[in-house]
């Protein structure tokens, strides 16, 4: 198994996260990409503007007919704030031996991975795949960076297999520059403009029955 995990507020999840999952899934031969709808982000400086259930009930519709991307609410049946470590690890130890892991992020979230819980031990346990975002330069990788993390940046893909207990890598896609924003999206819906298609169908029926973001 070849698994993405792809987590994050989706707050709402839009068209531009579904760009990225089916990206990585090309790229890195995924069987599946898990999309983790997180509960408390420890790194966030606001709460989320739509509670858990509907930014769940949002990915899950988004997902739907996607038999390769599977909605997961994981992080929704554990208490206090939700640390990337501890899904991975859970994933680690629920998949069979042999499963790779690959963790999807972009460059603006992961130049601040010296500050997640554990980071030091994050490359024990899975690849990232660290998909470029407007504004933010790849230089800043080296730049702020833990020097353990530097070594073991690649440019785009080489997934050639290496025996034995080792760290794993970090794959920079620069191929995918989407100006999309859940920041945007809300701004749109506040101000009475049109989302289509900036989220799917089915998002943007939620999103006007009921009413969030407004």
């Amino acid at each position: 198994m070849r698994v993405g995990i792809f987590g994050g507020t989706f707050d709402p999840i839009h068209c531009g996260h579904l760009s990225l999952a089916e990206q990585a899934k090309k790229l890195a031969h995924l069987d599946q990409v898990l999309f983790i709808t997180s509960v408390l982000p420890p790194h966030k400086t606001y709460t989320t503007h739509a509670n858990f259930l509907d930014r769940h009930a949002m990915v899950a519709l988004a997902l739907a007919g996607q038999k390769n991307f599977i909605p997961s609410s994981l992080e929704f049946e554990r208490s206090g704030k939700s640390y990337s470590v501890d899904t991975i690890r859970h994933f680690r130890e629920t998949l069979p031996p042999d499963s790779a892991l690959f963790f999807l992020i972009g460059l603006d979230a992961f130049v601040d991975i010296s500050a997640w819980k554990e980071h030091n031990r994050l490359l024990n346990l899975c690849d990232f795949l660290v998909f470029s975002r407007p504004g933010f330069e790849g230089s800043q990788l080296y730049e702020k960076l833990p020097a353990e993390w530097v070594g073991q940046i690649h440019d785009g893909f080489h997934f050639s297999p290496r025996p034995g207990a080792r760290k794993h890598g970090v794959f920079c896609i620069n191929s995918l520059q989407n100006p999309l924003s859940a920041t945007v999206i809300r701004d749109r819906i506040k101000h009475g403009k049109s989302i289509q298609d900036m989220v799917p169908p089915a998002v943007e029926e939620y999103i006007g029955k009921t009413g969030l973001y407004r």
